[in-house]
């Protein structure tokens, strides 16, 4: 499969119309080549530009890539001269160009003169933690990598999720606040919760209120403090599972707290905070409990501490950390 026909499925996936057949042929593709993670990365942002039409407005990518790839047959048969759209790097940035072109003249066609939206966006770098305060006095914490879009007025409460952001939001019975990411919709009247996307899923945990869940399949949910809504697109199903509240805003408040925790659930909360993978081997014949709190630690100061505590040893492989317990003691 060539690579424009890669950036035709990677379209499909911010739409959320990719079947699960492309998705698994996207996801081999992606990890192949760090180029083509970039590519995406490009293609993501060039997206979130062409969002300014409603939510349930709908593109068919398939029919237009049909009628490129067509137009372009045609013109490879009809012509000696090898076109500029057959050199490689060209040809996929046509296609980019010509798909999302298709998105933007259909969507401005479909809106009225009178209702031209300007639209708000703030990003973060890598390693950067930012607060923004939205026009009905919201707050939202991004964290790293992450981006949030809304409309300037924001007559309707909605905003636009890519990354993880934490929400605290101002209470008003009559306009509902939505979070849109990767096609579900999170929609809540005032309440605080966490909202985590990555490449295929979604993951909202509710800290303080309550929130409706809504995946492009209309499958909805309802969640309580301590819960959270994992949606995975590719399977287009909605779980909801028991959650700590204590460590999911802790990439914010650079606060670790466990309280007669199993090992295994610190070992988890410490891949998301440092953002690593960690191999836990647990050989102790009981159960490991672990309690203790950090104040924006480093990784090393908190193995320190579970080194002192149980019978521990740490070792790498090419970038993996694996972490072996062999007693609680």
């Amino acid at each position: 499969m060539s690579k424009d026909l890669f950036t035709h499925l990677i379209l499909k996936h911010f739409q959320g119309t990719i079947t699960k057949e492309e998705q698994l042929e996207l996801d081999r593709w992606l990890k192949e080549d760090d180029a083509h993670q970039q590519l995406y990365k490009q293609l993501e942002l060039s997206w979130q530009h062409s969002e300014e039409y409603k939510s349930d407005f709908q593109v068919d990518l398939d029919k237009g890539w049909k009628a490129i790839s067509t137009r372009i047959e045609h013109q490879n048969k009809s012509k000696k001269v090898i076109p500029f759209y057959r050199q490689p790097a060209l040809r996929i940035a046509a296609s980019v160009i010509l798909l999302l072109g298709v998105v933007w003249l259909v969507a401005t066609l479909s809106r009225s003169p009178n209702n031209d939206v300007l639209w708000s966006s703030v990003q973060t770098n890598e390693g950067e933690v930012k607060s923004v305060t939205l026009p009905d006095s919201s707050i939202v914490w991004l964290n790293e990598n992450s981006i949030i879009k809304y409309a300037t007025a924001f007559s309707e409460r909605m905003v636009q999720l890519t990354g993880e952001a934490e929400f605290n939001v101002q209470h008003n019975a009559e306009s509902p606040f939505t979070v849109v990411a990767n096609g579900s919709k999170t929609t809540v009247l005032g309440t605080q919760f966490n909202v985590l996307t990555a490449e295929n899923a979604v993951n909202v945990s509710l800290i303080e209120g309550r929130v409706s869940f809504e995946s492009p399949e209309a499958n909805k949910v309802f969640l309580m403090p301590g819960q959270t809504a994992k949606y995975d697109p590719i399977n287009k199903e909605v779980k909801v599972v028991k959650t700590k509240t204590d460590n999911i805003n802790a990439w914010r408040t650079g606060m670790l707290a466990f309280d007669n925790e199993p090992i295994e659930n610190v070992v988890s909360d410490l891949e998301a905070y440092f953002n690593r993978t960690i191999q836990l081997k647990n050989e102790s014949p009981v159960e490991c409990l672990f309690t203790g709190t950090f104040k924006t630690p480093t990784y090393d100061e908190v193995l320190a501490v579970l080194s002192f505590t149980f019978d521990l040893n740490q070792s790498e492989d090419n970038g993996l950390q694996i972490l072996t317990i062999n007693s609680c003691q």
